[in-house]
């Protein structure tokens, strides 16, 4: 239980991890996974040069790829950024 002032920290059990996993298989079991791939290397093509990554992003999403997928390539292009620690 969260003290005064503080912000209660958000709990999630395994029954509710486990039911998100098997969603998140049947979601790509019954995708177009060729698709997916495809959409991904077109929105790593539009984030190496200046298009709107808008409409590729929402293209990821209406070919069902996951938000990890969709990180994961614009990690590819852009990296991670690491703030500089200054004293």
């Amino acid at each position: 239980m969260a003290k005064a002032g503080e912000v209660p920290t958000l709990r999630i059990g395994p029954e509710t991890e486990q039911g998100q996993v098997r969603r998140l298989k049947a979601v790509r079991a019954r995708r177009d996974n060729s698709s997916v791939e495809s959409r991904l290397e077109e929105l790593k093509t539009a984030a190496r040069g200046s298009d709107n990554l808008m409409p590729h992003l929402l293209n990821c999403v209406k070919a069902y790829a996951t938000e990890g997928e969709i990180m994961g390539a614009l990690k590819e292009v852009f990296g991670v950024y690491r703030e500089p620690i200054l004293f």
